[in-house]
């Protein structure tokens, strides 16, 4: 009976030793799993930071893109500004130029600014026009006067001479 004692009590140490085999065996597989998962677990959140700061950078640079845009639009604006009041600028001295050597009083034009030396030329260049449009005028006028009394004179002095022919001619028949 004692060697059946034995014998069990030894297969049970062997189905312990096989199982505390089994059961390391199972430990390491479920740590090496674990650290597998662990691993990719890891490199799936490395991915999502990489992928993450790809798109922070991605926005900041349009962004600046986007800013260099705009200052540029801004920089294109205030030089056509610039621009624009520069030739206002030059118009409004070469009025005042114009209005100089025409013998027109510009000092109204540098003490207000308000006052448009361009809108004063243009009144002056239509004053002008309508005085030469006036003077052409009474021109034709006088011309056609003048016509008029050449044709009369040459009318009447026409027939005055027909009358002195007449007389000469009837004084040289009475005189044969």
């Amino acid at each position: 009976d004692e060697e059946t004692r034995e014998q069990a009590r030894q297969a049970r140490f062997q189905a312990a030793r096989a199982s505390l085999k089994d059961s390391h065996t199972v430990v390491a597989e479920r740590q090496a799993l674990i650290e597998r998962r662990k691993e990719e677990y890891e490199r799936q959140q490395k991915n999502k930071r990489r992928e993450e700061d790809a798109r922070i950078k991605a926005a900041r640079e349009a962004a600046r893109r986007k800013e260099a845009l705009e200052a540029q639009r801004v920089r294109e604006k205030r030089k056509e500004a610039k621009e624009k009041r520069d030739a206002q600028q030059a118009r409004r001295q070469q009025a005042i130029a114009q209005l100089t050597s025409m013998g027109e009083d510009v000092s109204r034009f540098a003490t207000d600014p308000n006052e448009d030396p361009i809108a004063a030329l243009k009144e002056l260049q239509d004053k002008k026009d309508k005085e030469a449009e006036e003077a052409e005028a009474k021109a034709r006028g006088h011309a056609k006067q003048l016509d008029y009394l050449t044709r009369a004179t040459r009318e009447a002095e026409w027939k005055r001479l027909q009358t002195r022919r007449r007389e000469l001619l009837e004084a040289e028949r009475k005189a044969h």
